[in-house]
């Protein structure tokens, strides 16, 4: 069964360990602007957050998995730091375990001034308890090209060996 909605209110609804995973991408602090929602300072991000986080943590399964969908913001020309701190503080707030990181390319991210771009946003994979946890890589995987297969058959030349 699938769950669709607002998870602000559906979470309230579900049961203790009632759910295999939970995909989510809430709004990233104050960078846009929703009908119901006017942003949130990135200074104020984490602990507003946290507490639903926390309420995910109720409603997942023992072999459950958590995935987050997020991005940071730039203000005063820095990147902020609002989504490190929000990964540490679910790993020091919660029981959650830190599984797994991925970057989603956007390849077309928005066009930045003085910056890089903005192609990336991170995917952070949580797990209630990683031992118990069922997840299949292989369908996520992208196969190795036939040259890097041909590449990992030559042996290691002996100035890239490392003495103790």
């Amino acid at each position: 069964m699938i769950f669709c909605g607002d998870s602000i209110d559906l979470l309230k609804t579900l049961g203790d360990n009632s759910i295999n995973l939970c995909l989510t991408s809430p709004p990233y602090a104050n960078m846009k602007k929703y009908k119901d929602w006017q942003g949130i300072s990135p200074d104020k991000y984490v602990d507003w957050l946290i507490p639903y986080i926390k309420d995910i943590y109720r409603v997942l399964k023992e072999d459950g998995c958590f995935i987050l969908n997020i991005n940071d913001c730039i203000r005063s020309k820095c990147r902020h730091p609002y989504v490190y701190e929000l990964v540490y503080r679910i790993c020091r707030d919660t029981d959650f375990e830190f599984y797994e990181r991925l970057f989603w390319n956007k390849m077309k991210g928005a066009p930045l001034r003085n910056r890089f771009g903005d192609r990336v946003e991170y995917i952070f994979i949580f797990a209630k308890n990683v031992k118990k946890m069922k997840i299949n890589m292989d369908t996520m995987r992208i196969p190795y090209s036939e040259s890097s297969k041909k590449r990992m058959d030559n042996t290691i030349k002996k100035r890239f060996v490392r003495d103790k």
